[in-house]
């Protein structure tokens, strides 16, 4: 008697408390698209949406051989309109519980599919997706859409999503199917894990996994980052601060304007270097004991390429950066006169070459802002020549002296992304 007791109470969950599975029949789509050479996808789209449906053990799905007789009595497929009675009456002949209808309009190159899942009963519709795609691709993502919705079809333990994005109007993918655009409130998925995709024409797309629990309201918000195009141009401005190697020359000031490209995580630029005033003066003594000061002056143009890596060229506020760069200087020693005029006494032609590394702030944004050290060193060193007295009767005399002129530098500019 107690196994007998046992065995039913074991039963009853079988016996009354399963839910019932539901059966789905996906009858033909409407093309609303105007072009007679779409026809054909009113039966291959519901083909493979219900090829997709059979594998979900959630719901029953009606052979689609076995619609023939609910497609020629009702032509549902051809109005695309829900009408109540004609609901009812082909489910009735399809023995389903829910109806997927679905239209399609567009063209090859971008195709919209709408589908919506309608309860025969109450001639309700429990869920619809909307898939924009490719010829090519309309009919995966169009079964994977249908197979989103069934989480709610079914009846399965459901929980509830709120998106919002910075900038709004966002369009939202939920595993594959288009659900709207940002903000959406509390919509309804099934329990379990999820994809989600976030995009805006112009900013970086957000890629997300999420896990929603049974009756979980979660929410979720994403600040979208300007995004940066395959390769932009930039133009910009910056300043040096010329810090010499040799204790012979003072610091000056550099000004740099330059130009380039971007291109993933590769940036090449050409710039120019102008430095007009870099300090070289001395002092020697007259052949009667005064100290005489010679004021004399370094003026150097640069032209060179530059060649710069970001290893995270998606970061949105902050990117650091690597590079190198070489070309070409110019570098003249002028002598101030008593009038207040300079005399060039020489100049020199240099290749140079070096390396920098730096952050960009800001850089998926118009105006970024460079923050930058850099080692700067030449093919050879100049010769500086330096005069000295030989007494009342010797004149002046000079010597010529070796200089280096490789230096480090820390500076920042200010770019323009012209996108």
């Amino acid at each position: 008697m107690k196994a007998v007791l046992l065995a039913v109470l074991c039963a009853a969950p079988c016996l009354y408390g399963a839910p019932k599975v539901r059966t789905v029949a996906v009858l033909n789509f409407s093309n609303t698209s105007g072009s007679p050479s779409l026809d054909y996808l009113k039966s291959a789209l519901p083909e493979s949406v219900s090829a997709t449906l059979s594998q979900n053990g959630s719901v029953k799905v009606v052979e689609r051989a076995q619609l023939s007789k609910v497609l020629s009595e009702i032509q549902l497929e051809q109005s695309g309109v829900l009408d109540g009675g004609e609901i009812s009456r082909a489910g009735k002949l399809a023995k389903a519980d829910v109806l997927l209808v679905g239209q399609f309009s567009g063209n090859p190159e971008k195709l919209t599919v709408v589908l919506k899942a309608v309860d025969v009963t109450s001639g309700v519709v429990l869920d619809g997706r909307t898939v924009e795609a490719s010829l090519g691709d309309v009919l995966v993502q169009s079964g994977a859409a249908a197979n989103s919705m069934m989480a709610i079809v079914s009846g399965r333990d459901l929980g509830y999503l709120t998106i919002s994005s910075t900038p709004d109007d966002a369009e939202v993918l939920l595993d594959g199917a288009l659900i709207g655009k940002t903000p959406i409130v509390e919509y309804k998925v099934a329990a379990g894990e999820h994809r989600i995709f976030i995009k805006k024409k112009g900013f970086k797309e957000q890629d997300n996994k999420i896990r929603v629990n049974a009756g979980e309201r979660k929410k979720i918000s994403e600040s979208l980052a300007p995004a940066r195009n395959a390769y932009s141009f930039h133009l910009g401005a910056g300043y040096r601060r010329f810090i010499p190697q040799s204790n012979l020359l003072t610091q000056g000031n550099v000004i740099v304007p330059r130009l380039g490209v971007a291109f993933g995580k590769f940036t090449a630029g050409a710039e120019m270097g102008i430095m007009l005033d870099l300090d070289h003066s001395y002092s020697y003594n007259s052949a009667f004991g005064t100290a005489i000061r010679q004021d004399r002056s370094y003026y150097m143009t640069t032209y060179s390429l530059a060649f710069d890596f970001e290893p995270f060229n998606d970061a949105t506020y902050v990117s650091p950066f690597v590079g190198v760069f070489g070309g070409y200087a110019r570098v003249s020693d002028y002598r101030k006169l008593g009038d207040d005029t300079d005399q060039k006494l020489s100049s020199n032609d240099l290749l140079m070459y070096g390396a920098r590394a730096g952050i960009e702030i800001m850089p998926k944004f118009i105006v970024s802002f460079i923050i930058e050290g850099r080692y700067e060193t030449f093919n050879r060193n100049i010769t500086r020549s330096v005069s000295f007295s030989n007494g009342v009767l010797g004149g002046l005399g000079s010597t010529d002296t070796s200089l280096s002129l490789a230096n480090f530098s820390i500076g920042g500019a200010v770019r323009f992304n012209l996108q």
